[in-house]
């Protein structure tokens, strides 16, 4: 569900012919469970003008965008472990290595795209976006997870600019026995975590850092390799 604030500040989704799938359930006092919220929101379907909407009974900001809506409970179980310096020691030769790589090819095609910009007028549109608050809260984002045998790590690696905006390229790690091997990368700004499938492994959720001409967000399964799972356009 893609959740925004109405004139009335409340929470509600807009689409066209009862296309989601609540609009039955919430004709009426019902409710929803949306993310891992302990309490149920009561939600309440409405068609005017050609538009259809659910609205919910709450104004909470937090959850605008993209949500996981459940007629049951989601339960998210999973914690995050602590980042230890043993863990920043093994992952950053790794994560260096692939962000020289990432950043090499992202310089390398913006160049290739945009044959006005030198590589002054690069370097210098690099360091805007590097003091961005944006940049500088999702650039430092890790998260460490207990697997079978061993941790997962996500981790922010590379910047990647282009012409419309930039996005951050991120990497799933895998340590088992010792040895850190790669998952697999998506790219976007993370902006948290749910376990949708009950299986004790994440599902990162993302969105688009920077994007002129508009923005996704996606949750990203990490095992057995690294997948969209759920997406948002517009």
């Amino acid at each position: 569900m893609d959740l925004s604030i109405n004139e009335d500040g409340f929470l509600e989704e807009r689409f066209e012919n009862n296309t989601n799938e609540f609009f039955r359930h919430c004709n009426g006092v019902r409710k929803l469970y949306i993310n891992s919220n302990s309490t149920p929101i009561i939600c309440k379907s409405e068609s005017n003008d050609g538009v259809d909407r659910i609205v919910f009974k709450s104004k909470d900001k937090r959850l605008v965008g993209m949500v996981i809506g459940s007629k049951k409970r989601l339960f998210n179980q999973l914690e995050r472990l602590p980042i230890s310096v043993e863990d920043i020691e093994k992952l950053s030769q790794i994560e260096n290595a692939l962000r020289v790589k990432s950043e090499k090819d992202a310089k390398s095609d913006y160049l290739t795209s945009i044959p006005e910009v030198n590589n002054k007028t690069y370097n210098e549109t690099i360091k805007e976006i590097k003091r961005e608050a944006n940049f500088r809260k999702y650039s430092r984002v890790r998260y460490k997870f207990s697997i079978p045998n061993g941790n997962l790590y996500v981790s922010a690696v590379a910047l990647v600019p282009d012409i419309i905006g930039w996005d951050l390229e991120n990497y799933v790690f895998r340590e088992v026995n010792g040895q850190i091997e790669v998952v697999g990368q998506f790219t976007g700004c993370i902006e948290g975590f749910l376990d949708l499938d009950n299986d004790g492994i994440a599902e990162i959720l993302t969105t688009t850092c920077e994007n002129s001409e508009g923005t996704s967000s996606h949750y990203w399964s990490l095992l057995p390799k690294v997948r969209a799972v759920v997406s948002r356009y517009g």
